[in-house]
Parts: C-alpha cells; sequence; structure tokens
C-alpha cells in the first residue's frame, strides 16, 4: 500500500480524536461553569449519551478529514470518483481488447486500489468461429485468458443470478470476491468483474457501486463492440489475403505479356544477325563483335527474366533489424557518379524490421533511376529523418522530372519512359516497401527533378 494512505488515514484518525476530544473539554467546562462542579448522574447521564454520539460520528468524521485532505494534498492520485467516471469515458474510446483491459485494471489497481481485482470474459470471447463453454480470467499482464485460471460455466447459477437479477452480488466467497459486477447488454452477460477488498480496509460506498455500475455498462458496449471489431478485422485480413493472391494471379498475367513483348525485341537482333552470320566470309574482329552483341542480348534477356521472377515470386524474407542509414551508405559505394553531386542528409533515425537486402534492393533501383534521370550532371540527395512517429527516407534528383499524366503509371510492371527500359524497377521498390508495411509518394516537377518518398 501506498505509504501516503497510510499517512493520511493516521492523520485523520488523530484529527477525528481531537476534535472530538475538544467538544468534550468544552462540554466539561460548561458543564463545571454553569450546573454543578461535582460527578452526578446527569454528568454520566450526558457523557455516556455524548459517547454514543462519537461511536456513530467518528468513522464519518475521519473520512472527512482524510477525504479533505487528500484533495488538498494528493489531488489527482486518490480523487477516485472523478477518476472512475474518466475511465468509463476512455473505456468508450477504444476497439482493442487490451486496452480497454488496460485501463480497467488500471483503474482497480491504481484508482480504486482494490485487492485481486479480476476480469471474467468468455474464453473465446475474440474468435468468432469457436463456441466458448466458460467465462475465464483475463490477464492483467498479458490481457490474454489464463487457462489455468479461474472458470465459470456459461450455465452456472451464479451466471444466471447476474442475468436474471440485473445487480451486483456482494461476498461471493466461492469467487474470492466482496463484489461480483455483471457487464450486461440487453439479455446478454459479456463479461463480470470480481473484485476483492479495497486495500484501504474501508467498505465499498454507495457512490463507489453506483459509478462501478456505470463502468460497467460502458465496459458491456465497448467489449460488444470490439467483439464485432474483431470479427470485422478477422475477416478483412482473409480478404486481404485472396485479394493479394488475385492481385498475384493478375500480376502474372500482366508479366507474362509483358515479358513477350520485351524479350522479342533481343531475340529479333539475335536472330537477324545469327541469319546474316554465314552471308560472307568472317573474321575474327567481326566475330568479337558478333559474340560481343549476343552476349549483350542474352544478357538483357536474363536480366529480364531475374527481374520478372522477383516481380512474381512471394519470397519469405527475414526478420530483423535494419539501420537505414548504414544501407544508404553501403549502397551508394556500389555507384560511380562521376560529376554528379550526392548530398547526404542522413539525421538519426531508429531502426525498422526488414529484410536488409530487400531494402538494399529498393535503394539501389531509386538510385539507378535517378542517375538515368540526371544522365551526367545533376545533384543526388538522400534524406532521413523522423516524421511525425515514422521514419522517412527521401530520394532526390535534379532531372527532368516526371509528367503528371503517367506519375500514376510508374510503379506498374514494365510501364517504362525509356526506351530501353525494362520498367520493373520501381514495381519491384513498390512491392518491396508495401510488404514491409511502408508507403512511397512521389513529388515532381516538370525541369526541376523527382523526389520519391519513403516512409515506414
Amino acid at each position: 500500500m501506498d505509504i501516503s494512505v497510510a499517512i493520511s488515514r493516521f492523520v485523520a484518525e488523530i484529527l477525528a480524536i481531537i476534535f472530538h476530544g475538544i467538544i468534550y473539554l468544552a462540554l466539561v467546562w460548561l458543564y463545571r461553569a454553569y450546573l454543578s462542579s461535582n460527578i452526578d448522574l446527569l454528568f454520566i447521564v450526558w457523557t455516556v449519551v455524548y459517547g454514543i454520539i462519537v461511536g456513530q460520528t467518528h468513522q464519518g468524521i475521519r473520512t472527512f478529514f482524510q477525504t479533505t485532505s487528500e484533495k488538498l494534498f494528493l489531488r489527482g492520485k486518490y480523487d477516485y470518483y472523478k477518476a472512475l467516471s474518466d475511465a468509463s469515458a476512455r473505456v468508450g474510446e477504444k476497439l482493442s481488447l487490451a486496452k480497454i483491459l488496460k485501463v480497467l485494471y488500471d483503474t482497480f489497481h491504481e484508482v480504486v486500489e482494490i485487492s485481486n481485482p479480476r476480469i471474467f470474459l468468455p474464453e473465446y470471447f475474440t474468435e468468432a468461429d469457436k463456441t466458448s463453454a466458460y467465462y475465464v480470467v483475463y490477464d492483467k499482464e498479458s490481457f490474454a485468458p489464463q487457462p489455468d485460471g479461474q472458470k465459470v460455466e456459461l450455465n452456472d447459477p451464479l451466471v444466471k443470478a447476474l442475468i436474471a437479477g440485473r445487480k451486483l452480488l456482494h461476498d461471493k466467497k466461492d469467487l474470492g470476491a466482496d463484489l461480483v459486477i455483471p457487464c450486461l447488454l440487453e439479455d446478454r452477460l459479456i463479461a463480470f468483474f470480481a473484485l476483492g477488498p479495497k486495500l484501504s480496509e474501508e467498505a465499498y460506498t454507495n457512490e463507489d457501486i453506483r459509478l462501478l455500475k456505470i463502468l460497467a455498462n460502458q465496459v458491456a458496449m465497448a467489449l460488444d463492440h470490439t467483439r464485432s471489431y474483431e470479427k470485422i478485422r478477422t475477416e478483412l485480413e482473409e480478404t486481404e489475403k485472396q485479394l493479394n493472391r488475385s492481385q498475384r494471379l493478375a500480376a502474372i498475367g500482366t508479366l507474362t505479356a509483358g515479358v513477350t513483348h520485351e524479350i522479342r525485341n533481343p531475340l529479333t537482333v539475335i536472330r537477324s544477325e545469327t541469319e546474316r552470320l554465314t552471308n560472307q566470309p568472317r573474321d575474327l574482329d567481326y566475330l568479337k563483335q558478333y559474340q560481343a552483341l549476343l552476349l549483350k542480348h542474352i544478357d538483357r534477356i536474363a536480366g529480364i527474366v531475374d527481374r520478372m521472377l522477383g516481380l512474381a515470386k512471394e519470397k519469405q524474407h527475414c526478420e530483423t533489424e535494419v539501420f537505414l542509414n548504414e544501407i544508404i551508405e553501403t549502397t551508394l559505394q556500389c555507384f560511380a557518379f562521376g560529376r554528379l553531386k550526392v548530398v547526404r542528409d542522413l539525421r538519426p533515425v531508429p531502426p525498422i524490421k526488414g529484410d536488409p537486402d530487400e531494402i538494399q534492393e529498393v535503394f539501389v533501383n531509386l538510385i539507378q533511376n535517378a542517375l538515368e534521370a540526371m544522365q551526367e550532371d545533376g545533384t543526388l540527395t538522400l534524406k532521413t529523418y523522423r516524421d511525425d512517429g515514422h521514419v522517412a527516407v527521401e530520394v532526390s534528383d535534379t532531372g527532368k522530372g516526371i509528367p503528371a499524366e503517367i506519375r500514376e503509371k510508374i510503379f506498374d510492371p514494365f510501364f517504362s519512359t525509356r526506351h530501353d527500359g525494362v520498367g520493373l524497377g520501381l514495381s519491384i521498390v513498390y512491392r518491396i516497401v508495401r510488404e514491409h508495411g511502408g508507403d512511397i509518394k512521389v513529388e515532381s516537377e516538370i525541369g526541376q527533378g523527382t523526389t520519391l518518398k519513403l516512409i515506414f
């Protein structure tokens, strides 16, 4: 127990004794001054009467002194009537089961100071496809059901009494609770609280019970919404998985059409050069040129196939801490910038969770695109910074910019503004960033350059 509670109660007890003592001494003085200086029957009678009055009022006066001192010196910590009302409002703002339970347990422990508070919910509360047979205690730390903890069957007399009576129950020894408060919605028992005695050893007041009932009603509505929310969230996740599968199938169709077009050009060159090979005698220099040309176009075909597979394949990436500034520095070392200027504005940012190889592939593609947009002159700028609770990375170039009418298409597979471009780089970037829970935004002005902003 907080030592300030013990001190407050002790001081209130002393003040109540002094208060009653002063009144008694004043009465004795008045009796001796105006009635008699002897201890007679009348003196004994009114002394007994005053003792009875002290017995009836001492607890109330002590509580008054304690409450007043707490409001004066401990305001905000032990004014739990206000805190209980605030808890009801905060519960209504939450949709997550864990957040609702945290508010409740914090209120029971820190505000009302209840020993051994427990919150009972159906064992499969958040799993709509399973039927619960018991109400079980949800843990105050993990906010998960305790399989080995106390259980109450759904058809238990206690449950029936809570639903039928629609009121709290006192002194339930089998649960080890001074109060059992139902959270009812219509005729459904959504949950119930089993509350032990107060740490201050005081009884629950009528005001306590009234506010706890209000809290229970608010909790019933919030938990019912939470169950609907969890069900919708589960269905949405399943729908998203199906949508991703559909999108991947659609992407394969796009890839098939795109790769056919992209591979046809180098194959046409290889075929025409091969057909012309035997038209006349060839010297060694021509054969070397022919070899170099074939290898160039074969490498191009292999690159298209590799990038196509990288875009279509659902890779299992490893989850580890990725330090973006280090990845950017490592990636920059892979390029020769010539006359291009590189500006680094890499501020301290926390690591993100992801696959370092995939994140590096993102920056390789973005830097390569920026270099191709600027040709030989320009400035490449890389920035990292915190952005409203997120980590942001900007890759900017001073190239020719992207026209507004095609900005929506730059992440489509095989879309490229360059004659020799394959159009898979930004598609791969988009896939990797989205798989890492991030987002990507494009800002561009014709003749001024382009900025791609990644938000993790």
